[in-house]
This record gives C-alpha cells, structure tokens and sequence, in this order.
C-alpha cells in the first residue's frame, strides 16, 4: 500500500509526502523495483538528477533486466547533458523492451545532440513505427531531413 500511495502522491505533485511513502515501501522490501523506479523519478523531480542517477545504477544492479531502470537512466542522462551515456542507457532499454516508443525517441533525440544523424533517422523510423502520430518524432524526422537536405 506504500508503493500505491507514493506513486498516487507523486502523480499529484506531492513530492515529499511520495518520497515518504516510497521510502516506507523499500523498508519494508528493499527489491521492490518499482519503489526504487519511483524514487528514482521522485529525486530527479526534486531536482536531485545527481543522486537520481546513483540511485538508478544501485537499481540496475538489482534488477538488470527492468527496462525502465534503464530508461529512466538515459533520461536523466540527457537532463545532465551526458548525450553519449543517455545513448548506451537507452539502446538497453529497447533491447530489454523493443516496445518502448519514448526510448527510442530519446534515442533520436540523444543521437541528434552528438551529431549523429544516420542514427537519429534510423531511430526516428523505429520511433515512428510503434507511434506513428508522435509530434516530437515528426518534428525530429523534419530537423533531419532539412539538414540533409532532402
């Protein structure tokens, strides 16, 4: 019922009184991956990326194969600016989960930053492909085709 209550308390902005709850589940059950997922998502809310990002890896560690561990990683990799870790944090998400649109559009995006167009399009079209209607993917898919000029 912590888990419940931390993550209803998280989605209503209340971000102390869901780090609370969160805290009691992980006491109560330290594995629990989605009580380390909503803490993780909790402090980068709070705007604690930093901590986040540790508390993300001691996550993986204990649940490798979560694929929103990893994709969680990656987004907060791309909010520190760290494009090249986002990238290698987000290819295992799609490995573990090939159904996770965002992180493919993430992907896009973080291939985008460093320059890597090719694997931005390729992205893009995956992207495309399981969200056919994603904005930010067409928006993404015209910036390429405009610097190829195409």
């Amino acid at each position: 019922t912590h888990l419940l209550l931390g993550w209803t308390l998280f989605n209503l902005g209340k971000l102390p009184q869901a780090l609370d709850s969160c805290t009691s589940a992980l006491q109560l059950d330290p594995s629990l991956s989605d009580a380390r997922l909503l803490h993780v998502l909790i402090l980068a809310e709070m705007g604690n990326n930093s901590e986040a990002i540790t508390q993300c890896r001691q996550a993986i560690v204990m649940d490798v194969q979560n694929a929103h561990l990893h994709l969680a990683l990656g987004n907060l990799h791309v909010l520190e600016g760290q494009h090249q870790e986002a990238v290698l944090a987000l290819q295992q998400a799609i490995t573990l989960n090939p159904q996770l649109a965002n992180a493919r559009e993430q992907l896009a995006a973080s291939f985008l930053q460093l320059n890597k167009e090719k694997e931005a399009l390729a992205a893009v079209q995956a992207a495309m492909q399981l969200n056919p209607i994603s904005p930010r993917m067409r928006l993404l898919l015209g910036n390429l085709y405009a610097e190829q000029g195409d």
